[in-house]
């Protein structure tokens, strides 16, 4: 049976109070309200509370962060120490600045990885940095037990997106790359992990990180793109963990393994973003109805029962295909019948009595119209994709 000493519990404790477990608290409490602030300013309504999603991602992090600290604690005891670190959580905060997906630890170690790499290549030959105490950090910054962590952190990340991915998405508005305007959703999810490691040295080593994912949903359904997405992270994980097991055996790998740390995240994202914008665009409005991209809680539409994902074909026995239409029926009807085709492809009929106070819109975010010209030149654009795919098999 394992003893757990006090000291472990005490420094669960500390962490809640430490200035970088705080300081990562806050650039997801910003983030969250930025979003928030994205949402109310494209579409007029709030869709997610960000306190609540504030708290729940603290939840998950913690709840991920204290099983696998547990786990570690049986048979991992890494090099780390106090002022890599800091180092890391440096790095983080400059990286979250520039983009929240780069505060994920996949792109903030492999970066200093590569660094330190370098600095033991080639780093003896410049005389000025030679002795400098944050250089001798990062010379001997612990490379292969940062890299088992970023491993470690997104086999869980994989579970993550599985439960939690589609928390907090929100419509957006792309460019197709046939140059006409589509509506998707955009998922993002960052998640703060607070770890308690004991080290080789002795003693207890807290170690708060981020790991975290970003993608656009245009052309597949949200519940598919999240799975896939899953699965990705998973065998990224499992080929970080290769490579560094390999690694241990010949030292070299570990410049394949930082490499990969950086651009298995960047590369997936950029790729998936073009044929996201280059597929079949799902979640815009034609000549079958009104695509609800999002309903309002406590709005009509909402105790309608229409539901994200749904079509609104016709309102009234007029055909529905824009916001505008939707609005002018609204705007002269005092009770609605609606005729809606829903996730199943099933038609199903609501009605409602409406009152004075009640938006014309409903409650519902619809998406973008596309008129059909633009069908004919998606048609034509699919048709000649499918025949640049036939012939280079």
């Amino acid at each position: 049976m394992l003893l757990i000493p006090a000291e472990y519990w005490k420094a669960w404790l500390f962490l809640f109070s430490h200035p970088f477990w705080l300081s990562l608290l806050l650039i997801l409490f910003v983030y969250l309200f930025w979003m928030s602030w994205q949402e109310r300013k494209q579409f007029n309504y709030l869709l997610h509370s960000p306190v609540s999603l504030f708290f729940k991602t603290i939840g998950i992090g913690v709840g991920v962060g204290f099983i696998l600290s547990m786990i570690l604690l049986i048979w991992w005891k890494p090099t780390i120490r106090a002022e890599e670190v800091l180092l890391v959580w440096m790095v983080t905060l400059g990286a979250a600045l520039c983009r929240m997906r780069f505060a994920c630890l996949s792109y903030v170690v492999g970066v200093l990885s590569l660094v330190s790499l370098a600095s033991r290549q080639w780093g003896s030959g410049i005389a000025f940095l030679v002795g400098n105490d944050w250089w001798e950090v990062l010379h001997q910054f612990s490379i292969q037990d940062w890299l088992w962590l970023v491993a470690l952190t997104h086999l869980c990340e994989w579970l993550l997106i599985r439960v939690a991915g589609e928390d907090g998405m929100i419509p957006i508005k792309m460019t197709h790359e046939m140059n006409y305007p589509i509506h998707g959703y955009w998922l993002q999810r960052t998640w703060p992990i607070p770890f308690i490691l004991s080290t080789s040295a002795g003693g207890w080593l807290m170690v708060p990180v981020m790991i975290g994912f970003e993608s656009h949903s245009c052309s597949t359904p949200v519940r598919q793109q999240k799975r896939f997405l899953s699965t990705y992270v998973l065998f990224f994980a499992l080929a970080l963990c290769t490579l560094l097991s390999l690694a241990s055996h010949w030292s070299p790998l570990l410049w394949v393994v930082a490499l990969l740390s950086i651009s298995g995240h960047e590369w997936f994202y950029h790729w998936n973003k073009f044929r996201e914008r280059s597929g079949n665009p799902l979640y815009v409005s034609d000549q079958r109805g009104l695509k609800v991209l999002a309903v309002i809680p406590d709005t009509p539409a909402a105790k309608m029962g229409i539901q994200s994902g749904d079509r609104l074909q016709r309102l009234n026995g007029v055909m529905i295909q824009s916001m505008d239409d939707l609005t002018g029926v609204t705007a002269q009807a005092a009770f609605l019948r609606a005729e809606i085709i829903d996730g199943k492809s099933d038609i199903q009929y609501r009605q409602k009595a409406l009152y004075e106070d009640d938006p014309h819109d409903l409650g519902i975010i619809g998406g973008v119209t596309i008129r059909k010209k633009m069908i004919i030149q998606k048609e034509a654009f699919l048709e000649k994709n499918r025949w640049t795919n036939s012939g280079s098999l």
